[in-house]
């Protein structure tokens, strides 16, 4: 996918600034940190996401896919970066990195 595509879908559709650094972070593949929110503490939110979820009886399907790659990230060169760096995981995956 147009990585300028997915910046103007994030610009266009979620006009959140939060969501705006997000879009720059993985069009740039720059997944630092310091501006951001660690990939650990994304790993956190997603588990309380993720019980949340099992105790409502929800299949939440796309936390699973998430916290799986946020596991990726960490046990990879990806440890110290921000949770965008998600979609590196995902381009790694896809054969396209």
């Amino acid at each position: 996918m147009d990585l300028a595509f997915v910046q103007q879908f994030f610009q266009m559709a979620l006009a959140h600034p939060a969501m705006k650094m997000y879009a720059e972070k993985v069009r740039k593949r720059d997944y630092s940190a310091d501006a951001g929110f660690a990939m650990s503490a994304g790993l956190k939110d997603i588990r309380l996401m993720l019980s949340a979820a099992d105790q409502a009886g929800v299949n939440f399907e796309i936390g699973k896919i998430i916290e799986r790659k946020m596991i990726a990230a960490l046990a990879g060169d990806l440890a110290a970066a921000d949770w965008s760096a998600t979609a590196e995981v995902t381009r790694r995956e896809s054969d396209l990195a």
